[in-house]
């Protein structure tokens, strides 16, 4: 392996390292969101603030362990257990600043990032950097206000043991970590010295300095994350409530006042000691006296219900939910049989439900649509289900592709007419497909979210198929086979399917004002019968409307490549590429470079009416430029371009 692999392969490692840290941040969000909820419940019951405090080393536990073990008890949303890099990175990014450069209009596409030949920063990498400053900067900041106090602390007086009195402080605290003493101020009344010294021995007994440090250095490491911020300073007060109420214990209840006044009088005139010390005038001085106040003694069951609370907490939160995936939903294991066995000349049966092995389409670009054209079968906000001698194929407009085909061939429903004319039946709900050949008494039945299919005796009584096609099957001058009819608060539009040049290729789909090329991304997610290998980098358009569009960059190399926000339209006149006008002067683009790994693509949604207005009826290109890492670390600039149509 050269030195360019093992770069390359550390900074592989270095990038899950970071994922795994940011998904067990994102994960400690919603531990805390559950505990605040607790937290309330036990504040109604008036439980010890004993519980409420313990409860926050859940979230605190879960910011440093990566937690494996999944459970059905687990109180995560499935969601929180393994999430998307995209999700990860809106966690960190509103904490980072990122700047806008404000440019007059180029005439060429602009590079990106940075110029071609010099070091393109990673955007994950940039991330990394970014929370490694804020680390060291917030580490940095806290350390000089401890060397600072620290300095202040040398002159202290030994007071006891390991009390000490200081005249450069106005409060009093816990300071150091194996050999923790007990400062106080020299303005302290001696009245209330008892109190204070009580409660500071309750601290220090407790390890209190000890959890508020280690946490103190969680919420280091997890600067950015403003749910750490909330656990750290609900943690602090619900430290000082409880280690109040620690203290009532040891003195009659007449002695509540006397406690209360100096608590009152140590905040009022001490302020908050930086470095991460605890401190008798910490929390809300408020609730902290209200608190004290409280002569409701708490039942022994509400001290049973908090602790059930604690430990279904503790099991529902350092706990996985078990993943589900859609393959394990809802499927039962097909075990075959014996009076199964018979094998079609096309297809083959494998289980003892006649399930049938799916074989995908043998489709190429140049292709056309035949002489029967193609049928919409189905359409709504999800799927798009249609066939045509070459296929059945179901298309997901959330995913952008093509997500489920059939060889209509290899079952024998591919006639368009006579007697081997396959009928195509859709459920209205779009789970099921039903084909049958009429002259057969059996149908073939396709579940499009399993994407199984086998064979079953013909009947469509009682099912609920899609009916919302319209008579006409005329748009304006075009003729489309089926086109289904959407009326949405009384404003009725079509959707139909619709080829310029009769290819397979270029079908798109229209719906009012949008359009989506059908087949964008299926040619480059499959082998070519012509041997002819895909591009390294493919560009594709998945949606368009006359305002932006959904894009596609496919990266089918082995290397890392860079691309950013810019990007041209042009428009086809007489028979030449020409730029479309800007509608504005002044304009400028966010100069950030994102990355896509090998063997990777990404979906990207372009707004242009801000740049370039609404498009007009014609044929365009969407022109983006790709920025491919070399083995030496610099940059080649690479242009891509797809074209498409606005109709209406």
């Amino acid at each position: 392996m050269d030195n360019g692999q093992k770069v390359n392969e550390k900074e592989k490692m270095m990038e899950s390292l970071f994922m795994c840290f940011l998904t067990m941040s994102y994960q400690a969000s919603f531990v805390v969101c559950f505990v605040l909820v607790a937290r309330v419940v036990l504040k109604l019951l008036h439980a010890p603030k004993k519980y409420s405090y313990y409860m926050w080393f859940i979230p605190f536990i879960r910011m440093i362990l990566p937690v494996t073990i999944e459970s059905i008890f687990s109180l995560l949303p499935n969601e929180s257990a393994s999430i998307q890099d995209n999700s990860i990175y809106q966690l960190i990014t509103p904490a980072i600043n990122i700047v806008s450069t404000k440019v007059n209009a180029p005439n060429t596409t602009s590079n990106i990032a940075l110029n071609q030949g010099s070091m393109v920063w990673k955007w994950s990498t940039s991330l990394q950097w970014a929370w490694l400053i804020g680390v060291c900067v917030f580490l940095l900041i806290n350390l000089i206000y401890y060397v600072k106090l620290n300095n202040k602390l040398q002159y202290s007086i030994r007071l006891m043991d390991n009390i000490y009195l200081s005249d450069h402080i106005n409060t009093s605290f816990v300071f150091g970590i194996l050999n923790a003493r007990i400062y106080l101020g020299t303005t302290i009344q001696k009245e209330e010295m008892p109190y204070i010294i009580s409660h500071e021995k309750n601290h220090v007994k407790r390890g209190d300095h000890l959890i508020k440090l280690l946490s103190f250095l969680i919420l280091s490491l997890h600067w950015f994350n403003p749910f750490a911020w909330i656990a750290f300073l609900c943690m602090e007060r619900d430290m000082e409530m409880s280690c109040d109420e620690m203290v009532m214990l040891q003195f009659d209840r007449p002695k509540r006042k006397e406690y209360a006044k100096a608590l009152l009088n140590v905040s009022i005139g001490g302020k908050r000691v930086t470095g991460a010390p605890i401190s008798f005038g910490d929390g809300n001085t408020k609730e902290r006296i209200k608190n004290i106040m409280n002569d409701k003694k708490p039942t022994i069951w509400i001290g049973l219900i908090a602790i059930v609370l604690l430990i279904c907490l503790t099991i529902g939160l350092l706990t996985n939910p078990i993943k589900k995936t859609r393959n394990s939903v809802g499927r039962k294991e097909v075990v075959q049989s014996e009076d199964t066995k018979e094998v079609t000349k096309d297809s083959k049966i494998v289980n003892k439900k006649d399930s049938i092995d799916i074989t995908p389409p043998s489709i190429e670009k140049g292709m056309n649509l035949g002489a029967d054209g193609v049928v919409l079968d189905f359409a709504n906000e999800d799927y798009i289900i249609f066939h045509g001698y070459f296929g059945l194929f179901v298309y997901s407009i959330p995913m952008g592709k093509i997500i489920g085909a059939v060889d209509l061939e290899s079952i024998g429903c591919n006639m368009t007419q006579g007697d081997r004319y396959c009928e195509v039946s859709v459920l209205k709900d779009a789970s099921h497909v039903y084909l049958h050949p009429i002259s057969e008494t059996d149908m073939y039945v396709y579940n499009v979210y399993e994407q199984t299919l086998w064979k079953e005796p013909y009947t469509l009584e009682g099912k609920e198929l899609f009916d919302s096609f319209s008579d006409n099957n005329m748009i304006g001058d075009i003729y489309v086979g089926n086109k289904v009819e959407f009326v949405v608060d009384g404003y009725q539009y079509y959707g139909y399917l619709f080829s310029e040049d009769g290819s397979i290729e270029n079908l798109n789909y229209i719906e009012d004002d949008m359009l989506i090329s059908l087949f964008a991304d299926y040619f480059n997610s499959i082998p070519t019968n012509s041997g002819e290998s895909i591009k390294e980098w493919n560009l594709d358009v998945t949606k368009i409307r006359a305002t932006g569009g959904i894009f596609t960059i496919q990266n089918n190399s082995d290397q890392v490549i860079t691309y950013g926000e810019q990007y041209t339209l042009k428009v086809k006149r007489d028979d030449k590429w020409v730029d479309v006008p800007y509608i504005i002067q002044d304009w400028g683009f966010h100069d950030i470079g994102y990355t896509i790994k090998a063997n990777d693509s990404v979906t990207m949604e372009v707004d242009w009416q801000w740049l370039y207005g609404t498009l007009p009826v014609g044929n365009y290109q969407f022109i983006k430029e790709i920025q491919v890492q070399q083995p030496d670390d610099s940059y080649e600039a690479v242009q891509m371009e797809v074209e498409f149509l606005i109709t209406e």
